[in-house]
């Protein structure tokens, strides 16, 4: 949840749900208003803090790394985690998480994608997209008018809508220049992709390899857009076939990575009718 217009990145969905937690170590984690970037000993404490909640028991063991972006959190470490938030619906260019390639104002009924990709509406956003407040005054930036989203504003379901699911890499160990391991969830990183994925309908963003699938080159597969961006945002996990998801009305999905593709990107959505 980025802060301002600068790269200063706030808190993010992991991190403002701990007050609610029923661990009182968990809910002493928390930090209102903090740059998830600082050099603040309690914020260093809580990014690199293992969090158990945040780690699937089938997912490789958790450690501390450094993520591939932004620019300034190279350098920094986060304890990582196996699961994002779903952000949106995806046309493998918009990022409802960095409001990349998304219609200006968002609330047109239809636009196309600014890099690419098939026509995106404001009813693909997710439960959990970007806000942007103004630091100063704490409210939201008029100029990105994404806003929490409230309940009833899921009009497609709560039980055929996703909240969250599993997001991790294929692989154990990055090889040679393979950027795959910075591109792990990490729990308490709030920039973009590393704690929130969008259902983008191509069958690349669901390998968990994040090589392989900047190495299919646009145009491959049906609504390709911008290769990075799409990669970035994927699904993953180490169960046979499929990811565990959670709903937005709080149950858990087995969801088989081999069904329609089309099918999975609806589910993203909040508001799109299911339209295709």
């Amino acid at each position: 949840m980025p802060k301002g217009t600068n790269s200063t990145y706030g808190s993010g969905w992991t991190l403002e749900i701990m007050p609610y937690s029923e661990n009182n170590a968990l809910k002493a984690l928390y930090r209102p208003n903090l740059d998830i970037l600082s050099t603040d000993a309690a914020v260093k404490q809580l990014r690199e803090t293992s969090v158990p909640g945040y780690a699937c028991a089938s997912d490789h063991p958790m450690q501390l790394g450094q993520p591939d972006s932004p620019a300034g959190a190279t350098s920094v470490s986060f304890w990582s985690g196996s699961y994002r938030a779903c952000a949106g619906r995806g046309n493998g260019s918009a990022t409802w998480y960095l409001w990349e390639g998304l219609p200006a104002p968002y609330q047109t009924s239809q636009s196309t994608a600014n890099s690419g990709g098939t026509p995106i509406h404001a009813g693909w956003r997710g439960v959990m997209h970007a806000v942007r407040q103004d630091p100063a005054s704490n409210t939201i930036d008029q100029s990105f008018p994404l806003k929490p989203e409230r309940i009833k504003a899921v009009a497609d379901g709560l039980s055929k809508t996703l909240l969250a699911a599993e997001s991790t890499n294929r692989n154990t160990i990055p090889s040679g220049s393979n950027r795959e391991w910075g591109r792990r969830s990490y729990w308490a990183h709030s920039f973009g992709n590393y704690t929130s994925s969008q259902t983008v309908p191509q069958e690349r963003t669901l390998l968990g390899d994040y090589g392989k699938c900047t190495a299919i080159p646009d145009g491959a597969e049906p609504n390709t857009g911008n290769s990075l961006r799409a990669c970035m945002s994927g699904w993953y996990s180490l169960h046979p076939g499929g990811i565990n998801g959670v709903m937005c009305d709080g149950s858990v999905q087995f969801i088989e990575l081999a069904m329609d593709k089309q099918t999975w990107a609806v589910m993203g959505s909040i508001a799109d009718g299911g339209v295709y």
